[in-house]
């Protein structure tokens, strides 16, 4: 299951990588189209002055935001399998650990106070890390579903991040809803697809 997420968050964040000159090249457009639109800036531009669409051209690089966005989901699927290694040698220890705490604790009163204030711990992060993973995935599954019936590029791979990012108090559910947003915005010549998705 582990190394079928990695291969599919791989697969769709160098689809990203590959399909962001075209996502370039419909958000110039849609700058021009807001510079058209909104004419007064021009009326405000010397004769000579670069317009709204080449000031924002030299600023916005999609091929590059992509390629930082592939590049940052290479280092959390790394942690990811650092932390699974180290996963399994806790687990590799457990036989080892009732041990371990008499050789610590050799007072039996203070060892079963230990053994009560660790299964309290255990008890919190399970409950807290369970409640957390059912909360995303509710919200990752419909907004999969969504994503995949308004036609988004990459929605497997949108509602992976979305289920991750969730897990980010506060600031995940933001980012977790522009991004998906953004491509919409710069994949499809509407912005009712855009609306839909944010």
């Amino acid at each position: 299951l582990g190394l079928g997420m990695v291969r599919l968050i791989t697969a769709n964040a160098s689809g990203v990588a590959a399909a962001a000159p075209t996502y370039q090249a419909r958000l110039l457009e849609l700058i021009e189209k807001v510079d058209i639109a909104l004419p007064f800036w021009e009326a405000a531009e010397e004769e000579g002055t670069p317009t709204l669409v080449d000031r924002l051209a030299n600023k916005i690089d999609v091929p590059s935001l992509a390629r930082n966005l592939v590049s940052q989901l290479a280092g959390i699927v790394g942690n990811a399998s650092l932390v699974l290694i180290y996963l399994f040698f806790l687990i590799l220890e457990r036989p080892f650990f009732e041990a371990k705490l008499r050789r610590i604790f050799p007072d039996d009163d203070r060892r079963q106070e230990m053994r009560e204030i660790l299964g309290r711990i255990d008890h919190d992060v399970s409950t807290y890390l369970g409640l957390k993973s059912f909360v995303s995935l509710l919200t990752a599954l419909p907004s999969y579903v969504v994503l995949r019936w308004v036609g988004v590029d990459f929605a497997e791979f949108w509602g992976i991040l979305i289920f991750v990012l969730n897990f980010i108090p506060n600031v995940g559910s933001l980012v977790a809803t522009l991004l998906p947003s953004a491509i919409a915005l710069v994949q499809f010549p509407t912005t009712g697809p855009f609306l839909t998705v944010a």
